[in-house]
């Protein structure tokens, strides 16, 4: 964070974060305290929705298209599958387009986080 801060010395920065026990740290706390944090905003998407985490939609594509069912016999053969998969992953990259409007997706939020 201190990088991006650096990295980008203006404005605020908007951080989406998902409901890991880490991210809501007293260390975390701690350094958004900070005067020069506060650029920082944090936006914490709801629990239950990995869907809206990028990284979990990768990490579940790379197992059901790559690792399921898969036997490899070594350290080195699980990362070559892993890095063919992210290169072919790369090489075929689509736009994605969400199906749903905004307020229909916060809709949906706010059922299930009752707000």
């Amino acid at each position: 964070m201190n990088q991006l801060l650096h990295a980008y010395p203006s404005g605020e920065i908007h951080i989406i974060l998902d409901n890991v026990k880490s991210h809501d740290s007293k260390e975390v706390k701690e350094w958004h305290k900070r005067p020069s944090h506060k650029r920082g905003v944090f936006h914490f998407i709801p629990t239950y929705s990995s869907w809206l985490n990028l990284a979990e939609v990768l990490f579940n594509l790379l197992q059901a298209k790559a690792l399921r069912r898969g036997v490899f016999t070594s350290k080195q053969a699980l990362v070559s599958a892993i890095m063919n998969y992210i290169r072919k992953f790369n090489e075929e990259g689509h736009v994605f387009r969400w199906t749903k409007t905004a307020d229909v997706i916060f809709s949906s939020v706010n059922n299930l986080t009752s707000h």
